[in-house]
C-alpha cells in the first residue's frame, strides 16, 4: 500500500459505491461500529472521475486531520461516483480492496431527497446509467453488491454477509449504529457541518422508505410516469428484480 496510508493500515481497505441515494450513509455509519475500521465520515471523492485520478495528496490530508483509533486497521470510503472507478481503484490497490456496492429500487431513489437539497436531485437517466455499470461487476470476486431494501427489512443476515465478504465479525451493534457510531462525537467545533449532518442522519433503521413511489403526488406522478416509460431503466429494474 503507498506510503500516504497509515502504518497501522495493514489490512485491505474497503469501498463504497452505487448510485446516491441507495442507502450508501447508512452502510458506511454501520461499518464505522466495527473496531478495525476507520470510515472515512464523508465523501471525499478521491477515487472518483470527479478527482480525475487517485487524488493522494487529499487522501494524506484526510488521514491527518482525523483521529484516527489505534484499533483500526483498514479504512473505508464511501462516494457513490466510485461506480464509475471500480476498474483504476481496483489497479491502483494491485486487486487488494473490497468494494461494497447498494442499488435501489429506482423510483424511490429518484424521489428521495437530500437534506442538502429542497428538491429531489436524482434522475432517471443518471440511476439508469449508475445501474448498467453496477451490472458490469456482477460476480466479481472484490465487489459485493446488495439490495438497500434487504439492509432495512432484514439487517442482521444482510450484515451478516457484508461482513462475512470484507472479512470482519459481525456485531449486533451495528443494528443500533444511531447510538454507537463514532460519527456522533465528531468535534463539531472542528468539523462543523460533518458534525451536524450525522446528527441528522443517525436515526434508526426504518423500511418506512420502501415502494414510497407507490404514494406519490403532484408532479411526482409524472416523474415516476416518465420513469417507467423509460425503456432502459425498466430494463435494470427488471434484471435487479424490482415489480414492475
Amino acid at each position: 500500500m503507498s506510503s500516504i496510508f497509515p502504518k497501522q493500515f495493514t489490512k485491505e481497505p474497503i469501498m463504497i459505491g452505487g448510485y446516491g441515494r441507495s442507502g450508501s450513509y447508512l452502510m458506511l455509519a454501520m461499518l464505522s461500529i466495527l473496531p478495525n475500521i476507520f470510515a472515512v465520515p464523508y465523501e471525499t471523492r478521491c477515487f472518483s472521475r470527479l478527482a480525475k485520478d487517485i487524488d493522494e495528496k487529499k487522501l494524506k490530508r484526510i488521514f491527518e486531520k482525523f483521529k484516527i483509533p489505534q484499533t483500526a486497521i483498514r479504512f473505508c470510503e464511501k462516494t457513490p461516483m466510485n461506480v464509475y472507478w471500480y476498474e483504476e481503484t481496483l489497479k491502483y490497490f494491485d486487486g487488494k480492496i473490497k468494494i461494497i456496492n447498494p442499488v435501489r429500487d429506482g423510483r424511490d431513489s429518484i424521489l428521495s431527497r437530500s437534506s442538502s437539497y429542497k428538491y429531489p436531485w436524482a434522475k432517471k437517466e443518471h440511476w439508469t446509467r449508475g445501474m448498467k455499470e453496477t451490472k458490469k461487476w456482477d460476480n466479481h470476486p472484490n465487489v459485493y453488491i446488495y439490495k438497500y431494501e434487504d439492509l432495512v427489512t432484514d439487517p442482521e443476515n444482510t450484515l451478516r454477509g457484508i461482513c462475512n465478504f470484507i472479512g470482519e465479525e459481525y456485531s449486533d451493534r451495528m443494528l443500533e449504529y444511531h447510538k454507537y457510531t463514532p460519527f456522533l462525537d465528531i468535534d463539531k467545533a472542528v468539523f462543523p457541518s460533518i458534525a451536524k449532518n450525522w446528527k441528522k442522519k443517525a436515526i434508526p433503521i426504518s423500511s418506512s422508505s420502501i415502494g414510497r413511489y407507490k404514494k406519490v403526488e403532484g408532479i411526482d406522478i409524472q416523474r415516476i410516469e416518465e420513469f417507467m416509460n423509460d425503456k432502459e431503466a425498466v430494463e435494470m429494474l427488471k434484471y435487479y428484480d424490482y415489480e414492475v
